[in-house]
């Protein structure tokens, strides 16, 4: 057999590497349909049958958190207060499987809730989160992170009379400040003559300390996609040992025998 060029070496690369990506989704769909089967008693398949497209997310969301995390035995998961039920769906997937099949395969999570970060605003004041359109993204550059604080919504004080410290900008520099930090920028808020704009600038330049050395790793990161791909290829592979092992041991425990996809 003749050897192979770099053209064809990247090509079979590129190949094995759809091939893992392809079977790490097999490994969570197989499993999802069976801890989903069992949990409400009758196949994935018809469940979505009967859900409008506006209800899939409340079903299918939750349980692909929950196969995510029961797949690799988590003991603890970090979750913010808002999520806690999703956590609570995983333990409940988990007991009704254990229970209803006579063994001990998937252990109960418990959750790690940081009060400080249990929840974190957006820039509009409601919980932070991608489907609201409020997020600070700290791995932005410069100007647009900038654009993005600046946008944090406060009320119509004005400059020289004193504010509520207990404002969004507080919370979200608590996040990044020290203690002595934060209650710098109370006492300024409550003295007056220090405006939003000024709180906001103290933010951005927190933020920008805070993950200085995150962001000029990234950077760095984000000129060498070969080397992303590899470290993502290789992780893949890893967790599929894991996750096909789980499958495996969950397919012996409901009487299923036979491998139902190719693994690579």
């Amino acid at each position: 057999m003749a050897a192979l060029t770099e053209k064809e070496k990247r090509e079979l690369d590129a190949t094995r590497r759809e091939n893992g990506i392809k079977n790490m989704y097999y490994t969570r769909y197989f499993l999802i349909r069976y801890v989903v089967a069992f949990f409400f008693f009758i196949d994935l398949y018809w469940i979505l049958m009967f859900l409008s497209a506006s209800n899939f997310s409340l079903v299918i969301i939750p349980v692909l958190m929950a196969a995510d995390i029961l797949m690799y035995d988590a003991d603890v998961v970090p979750v913010g207060k808002d999520q806690k039920q999703h956590l609570e769906m995983t333990r409940d997937i988990a007991m009704k499987f254990n229970q209803q099949y006579g063994v001990e395969l998937f252990k109960l999570p418990e959750p790690l809730t940081l009060d400080d970060s249990a929840v974190v605003p957006g820039v509009d004041g409601q919980k932070m989160s991608k489907s609201y359109g409020n997020t600070i993204n700290m791995f932005a550059s410069k100007k647009d992170l900038k654009k993005q604080i600046m946008s944090i919504v406060t009320d119509s004080t004005p400059l020289e009379e004193p504010k509520n410290p207990d404002n969004n900008i507080a919370k979200l520099y608590a996040l990044f400040a020290s203690i002595e930090k934060q209650n710098e920028m109370k006492e300024k808020f409550l003295a007056g003559n220090y405006g939003y704009g000024h709180a906001k600038t103290e933010l951005l330049n927190a933020v920008l300390e805070y993950f200085g050395e995150a962001r000029e790793r990234r950077e760095k990161l984000a000129q060498d996609m070969n080397y992303i791909h590899d470290v993502l290829f290789e992780g893949g592979k890893k967790a599929r040992a894991i996750a096909q092992k789980k499958v495996m041991k969950a397919k012996e425990a409901v009487g299923i025998i036979g491998n139902m996809y190719k693994y690579y």
